[in-house]
């Protein structure tokens, strides 16, 4: 079984996609409403990337946004960006957050948040928020962009009731595959402290540089391996003979020379289909019709065989 270098150069680019976020953006929102579903926490689908896009897009004076969780989950939402117009102190572009059922939240101005540290928790299962701008058209300009996380809150408990759940600090539990990932899931960055029970361990320079070349290092391997498989095969088939027809041998002829007559070995050349000598001709004694012995060697008309002509 051969690889062909396209496949693996497919799952090399594949292999840092494999858990990466969903992301939604707000110019999906259709007829100004936007609901997205988030799984348990069991597995990455519970938690996604929310961001106003990069490209240009026909916007709406509102959006509104639902998140929903299972019933017995919290919503987390971290912020990583928010660049939303602000003028004089008032707000032209907003996001108006209700983390329950009371007064929102309003953010607006422009902030950027590497470690995601503005984050707010619901109280519910379900959390809501408005887009709002008074633009026509938006272009190349992101209005926000934070991470959602759908986390069992386990209140009294000690431990999380599931043993793929992280349990962080302020009482949430969510996917184990979602620390240590630079995302603030947790809400108070305990997912991506490098001590607790996380202990994400922050990489020096060197070990960066190592990581990387030992990468770079592995892909020239399956390259070169990739290569020399093909060459083998070329050479392979190359010497693959054409199958030898076998012929049937000619048909015997009389003539043929492939049984040649030789005198001395066969006395009479059976080869042309002579007719055997007679027995007088081989010197032998026959019996006469009128009793006598016909051979050469004797006299022709004696009857007594120990009478040879002479």
């Amino acid at each position: 079984m051969f690889v062909e270098l396209k496949d693996i150069t497919i799952f090399v680019l594949l292999l840092p996609l494999a858990n990466t976020y969903i992301t939604y953006k707000v110019s999906e929102c259709i007829l100004g409403k936007q609901t997205i579903s988030l799984s348990s926490s069991r597995s990455y689908s519970s938690a996604g990337i929310l961001m106003v896009s990069e490209e240009g897009f026909q916007t709406l004076p509102d959006c509104n946004i639902t998140l929903i969780a299972p019933f017995d989950h919290r919503i987390v939402i971290s912020f990583r960006k928010i660049n939303l117009r602000k003028e004089n102190g008032e707000c032209l572009d907003y996001l108006k957050i209700w983390t329950s059922k009371y007064s929102p939240i309003m953010k607006c101005g422009n902030y950027k948040y590497s470690k995601e540290q503005l984050s707010f928790q619901s109280s519910g299962n379900t959390l809501s928020m408005v887009y709002h701008t008074d633009k026509k058209f938006s272009f190349g300009e992101i209005g926000f962009s934070l991470t959602f996380t759908a986390c069992f809150y386990r209140g009294y408990s000690s431990t999380c009731k599931n043993s793929n759940n992280f349990q962080c600090d302020n009482l949430c539990c969510i996917y184990d595959g979602l620390k240590c990932d630079g995302h603030n899931n947790c809400g108070d960055s305990s997912d991506e402290s490098p001590s607790g029970n996380s202990y994400c361990k922050v990489l020096t320079a060197g070990e960066v540089a190592g990581i990387a070349l030992g990468a770079i290092v592995a892909v020239i391997i399956v390259f070169a391996t990739v290569v020399i498989c093909r060459r083998k095969r070329r050479t392979t088939l190359s010497y693959i003979r054409t199958p030898t027809v076998c012929t049937a041998p000619p048909p015997y002829t009389s003539t043929s020379s492939s049984y040649p007559y030789n005198s001395n070995v066969y006395p009479y050349d059976y080869t042309n289909h002579q007719m055997p000598p007679s027995y007088e001709a081989m010197g032998y004694a026959v019996h006469s019709s009128n009793g006598g012995i016909s051979n050469p060697m004797y006299s022709v008309n004696s009857t007594d065989p120990t009478k040879l002509t002479t």
